[in-house]
């Protein structure tokens, strides 16, 4: 019996085919929205329908690690609000080894979305034969905007228990290593707040210091002004009498002002409005000068002025150059008293002329002292 003999099975092809027929899917660099190209087109540049965006049609295993990276950026959920926060603070120190905080953030979570560069996907080879299907590559670590691994831009030793924080935003660390060379600090909420209380803490004492210094040196004196001149007070005013045509300016009266509290022996006769004026330096005004008082005489229109070395209360004498008042030896008991206890003879300064004797106040840095001499009462019959 003749064997039979089998026919020879033919190779199918229909599997390969269906297989060449599924498109490429894959998302635009640019617009991020997935496209779909035949895979005869591998490794041809193409433009996004959408966006306009020039690139190269990769291979299945690209185009599948590309979809996952985009719609595990686009499926990651929001971070937790945590104690530390990032800022940028200048350029990174790149590291190589995996005790920094890179490493973790590399290996933690799922990969970070690459920028949208036409680079970002690299090109393919030309097609190759139809064969058995290859195992799908391994995902391609993160990625910055520079190219350079995340483990290394976002480098430098921190806390190490900054880690898990870290670690638990990676799907949006995306945001954080988009400027090149950027290095990531981390702060404790709680090292915020401390500072915001320094900060509040020093603005309170810098303004308790400053109402303290500005009440210490309230009315003091000016940078290069002697300390004393602070408390100086200007006396001005004018000395006018009744002249025969009218009010007149008594030029040549005699203004001086003596401290309450202190006591002298002028010489009278050397002040008196009849005697030359003393000049500067002369020992009549340097006895005046000597307890704190000051002496004036009235110029042509009666106008007067003198600077106080300090305020306070003092007596002021005012003796005109003009006006009579009768006879020398008619003053009050009282006012003969007072200017005996600055002047050898109160008859010696007043002779027979009006006089006016006051105690003031004078303070505040200026003071006006006007004067006025009435005729003298006309004297009655027996």
């Amino acid at each position: 019996m003749a064997a039979s003999v089998k026919p020879a099975r033919r190779p199918c092809f229909h599997l390969a085919t269906e297989h060449a027929a599924m498109p490429v899917k894959f998302p635009c660099p640019a617009c991020r929205r997935t496209l779909k190209v035949t895979r005869r087109k591998i490794g041809t540049p193409i433009d996004c329908p959408r966006c306009g965006a020039p690139m190269t049609v990769p291979t299945v295993e690209v185009a599948r690690a590309a979809l996952a990276m985009a719609g595990s950026a686009r499926t990651a959920p929001a971070p937790a609000v945590l104690s530390e926060f990032a800022v940028y603070d200048g350029p990174a120190a790149p590291i190589d080894g995996g005790s920094g905080i890179g490493a973790n953030v590399a290996t933690a979570g799922p990969p970070v979305r690459t920028s949208a560069s036409p680079a970002a996907i690299p090109s393919a080879a030309p097609p190759s034969p139809p064969g058995p299907p290859s195992p799908p590559s391994p995902p391609a670590p993160p990625i910055a905007a520079n190219g350079v691994p995340v483990a290394r831009l976002l480098g430098g030793p921190v806390l190490a228990k900054a880690a898990p924080a870290l670690a638990a935003v990676v799907p949006s660390a995306s945001a954080l290593v988009r400027r090149p060379g950027a290095s990531m600090l981390l702060v404790s909420r709680r090292v915020v707040y401390l500072q915001a209380a320094l900060i509040a803490l020093a603005a309170l004492v810098g303004l308790g210091a400053g109402f303290l210094l500005g009440r210490a040196t309230r009315g003091a004196a000016p940078s290069g002004q002697d300390p004393k001149a602070a408390d100086t007070v200007l006396v001005r005013g004018r000395i006018t009498y009744a002249g025969s045509s009218g009010v007149a300016p008594d030029q040549g009266a005699v203004v001086i002002v003596l401290p309450a509290d202190k006591r002298a022996r002028l010489d009278g006769r050397r002040l008196h409005p009849q005697a030359p004026a003393p000049s500067e330096g002369s020992p009549p005004l340097l006895a005046i000068e000597e307890i704190g008082g000051q002496h004036a005489r009235a110029d042509a229109d009666g106008r007067f002025s003198l600077v106080l070395p300090q305020g306070g209360r003092y007596y002021l004498l005012i003796v005109s150059a003009h006006a009579q008042r009768g006879a020398p030896s008619a003053l009050d008991p009282s006012v003969r008293m007072q200017l005996d206890g600055y002047f050898t003879s109160a008859v010696d300064v007043l002779g027979s002329h009006s006089f006016s004797w006051t105690l003031e106040r004078f303070e505040g840095g200026f003071s006006t002292k006007d004067h006025y001499f009435a005729p003298a009462p006309a004297p009655t019959g027996g």
